[in-house]
């Protein structure tokens, strides 16, 4: 996590909900996973917003999956600095508790970094 007006945020606007945005920086060993019970079978979608983190380069992006039980839904990219609504592909769980992570690809090496607000699950 990273609180609005940092050093790391000071180039974005501020987080969407509330003071602080979580974030993902570099290849799949960054990861924000959250372990969520009591969900009813069914078909659902996450929806989140998200930004890449801004600085003087503009050629770079942190790109990153999100997992449901450790498949990969979807692969995103936020498109600039703006915090911008996505949501993942549907897909279909059973009753009980499953694991929602949030995991870096980061495609092009380097010190890049995403920024990820307001994450909420929805039924498809």
């Amino acid at each position: 996590m990273t609180a609005n007006g940092t050093g790391f945020t000071s180039g974005n606007p501020p987080a969407p909900q509330g003071s602080q945005v979580a974030f993902l920086q570099g290849g799949s060993s960054s990861t924000i996973s959250q372990d969520v019970a009591g969900w009813a079978a069914g078909t659902y979608v996450i929806d989140f917003k998200a930004a890449q983190r801004l600085n003087s380069r503009v050629d770079v992006y942190q790109d990153f999956d999100v997992l449901v039980d450790g498949t990969v839904i979807s692969t995103f990219r936020p498109t600039d600095g703006t915090y911008r609504t996505y949501s993942t592909a549907s897909f279909t769980v059973s009753a009980g508790s499953h694991i929602i992570t949030f995991r870096g690809r980061n495609s092009l090496g380097g010190d890049n970094t995403a920024f990820l607000d307001d994450i909420q699950v929805h039924t498809a």
